[in-house]
């Protein structure tokens, strides 16, 4: 059953991105900080939590140090789908321009240039 299941991993990562997303976003730095706290969790769990969360559900998750309600719900999704809603939302809300932004010696403007200029 495990062999189609995502790794610790791969979940931490998905959990990385949304911090990544919602920092691009400028929210909430303790709402930041609870998903990459949740993702170090994962990554460092002994066990896999995909499989946990199918067999047991999203309490048992709870009872890993820093994986409270919502992450248990999108470990528990991704786990089940492949996909996550908020992270696929989060994407959607993120113009290229922010993305490009992100990127060391890409400033504000030369980002908005490549956006317009090469239609991404």
């Amino acid at each position: 059953m495990t062999n189609h299941l995502p790794n610790n991993n791969k979940i931490a990562g998905i959990l990385d991105q949304i911090a990544e997303l919602l920092e691009m976003q400028d929210e909430n730095p303790f709402r930041i900080k609870a998903y990459r706290d949740g993702a170090d969790s994962i990554r460092s769990y002994d066990e896999s939590v995909a499989q946990l969360a199918i067999e047991k559900g999203e309490e048992a998750l709870r009872s890993i140090p820093d994986i409270g309600m919502g992450i248990a719900n999108i470990v528990t999704s991704y786990a089940k789908t492949g996909r996550s809603e908020l992270l696929e939302r989060l994407q959607g809300e993120v113009s290229p321009v922010d993305l490009f932004n992100q990127v060391p010696g890409i400033g504000e403007k030369l980002a908005q240039r490549i956006s317009q200029e090469l239609g991404i």
